[in-house]
């Protein structure tokens, strides 16, 4: 049996790192995590027993779906596309700017992996 344990932290947004979003913009609500996508515990590091973390960036559209992302940190390479995967297939709110509207965001994920 395993854990895999995944919390949503916002980010400010990076104009080098995605078009069309102003880095100083301030949200009336952050994006929400809706529905965390579950990873799969990969094989190689179930098999060897092995326990890690991976922080994915991704990045939302105006309505809150994911259109990119990346891992940013993970203590083993074993554990990171399942992250990557989950976080892209999750559900998640859009941010809504000061003026009421949706707008694009970035959020950062952990994911952390435990066998119990």
């Amino acid at each position: 049996m395993f854990t895999i344990l995944a919390t949503l932290l916002t980010l400010s947004p990076s104009p080098s790192r995605i078009d069309n979003i102003n880095p100083t913009e301030t949200f009336a609500r952050d994006p929400t995590l809706i529905w965390l996508a579950e990873p799969e515990y990969p094989d190689l590091a179930f098999e060897l027993r092995i326990e890690g973390a991976a922080i994915v960036i991704v990045h939302l559209d105006e309505f809150g779906k994911p259109l990119t992302g990346h891992v940013t940190r993970s203590s083993s390479i074993l554990f990171e596309e399942a992250a990557l995967e989950s976080a892209m297939k999750s559900r998640y709110s859009p941010a809504i700017g000061i003026g009421g509207g949706p707008v694009p965001s970035m959020v950062k994920v952990p994911f952390t992996f435990r066998i119990r």
